[in-house]
């Protein structure tokens, strides 16, 4: 079973799923983001990136079926091929990202959204997200395709000397290629 599949139940359950980002969501943890109902991100903190084709594999995990429903065409693309990490500032612009808040609102903000939602009828709040997944969901068959071409990918030798020179480099470590993962991987 792919990741894209496991977060799939996400977006499919019953209650409103809001996301609150204030640090890095990169690569799986970005497509577990999107899989969520609503996402708000730290104005200060927040980062966003898909690093996958800078590392030569594919986004199997959902980047694809969701960005392209969330951003659109372009933006994916962009936000896909060119590796690079945004801010909150332009998730919010792209539509990633619902809002963009000060990290002193941020909570709050979520809180009261979620208890606004909470207030309503349940049948009406769950009647309103099946429909909304109905238009706005990627088909299954979609997310199950996209973990597959990961798969494909993630064996080749070529993947492996670029994950081996980001690890030298400090990937996955509290360092610079961390810290600047989209601007490192340019640099390869």
């Amino acid at each position: 079973m792919s990741l894209g599949a496991l977060f799939r139940p996400l977006s499919e359950a019953r209650p409103v799923t809001i996301a609150l980002l204030e640090g890095r969501a990169r690569g799986a943890g970005a497509e577990f983001l999107y899989a969520c109902d609503m996402r708000f991100a730290s104005l200060e903190r927040a980062v966003i990136g898909q690093p996958e084709v800078g590392t030569g594999v594919f986004t199997g995990a959902g980047a694809v079926q969701h960005l392209v429903r969330l951003a659109g065409r372009g933006q994916a693309m962009q936000m896909i091929l060119s590796s690079e990490d945004v801010d909150a500032r332009e998730a919010e612009r792209i539509g990633v990202v619902n809002k963009a808040v000060t990290d002193g609102e941020l909570t709050s903000h979520v809180e009261r959204l979620a208890e606004r939602i909470a207030g309503f009828p349940e049948a009406a709040v769950r009647l309103a997200k099946r429909r909304i997944n109905a238009a706005g969901l990627a088909p299954r068959e979609d997310v199950h395709v996209d973990g597959s071409l990961f798969q494909v990918l993630a064996g080749d030798s070529a993947v492996a000397a670029r994950m081996g020179a980001l690890m030298r480099r400090g990937f996955q470590e509290r360092s610079h290629t961390e810290y600047e993962l989209g601007t490192v991987i340019g640099e390869l």
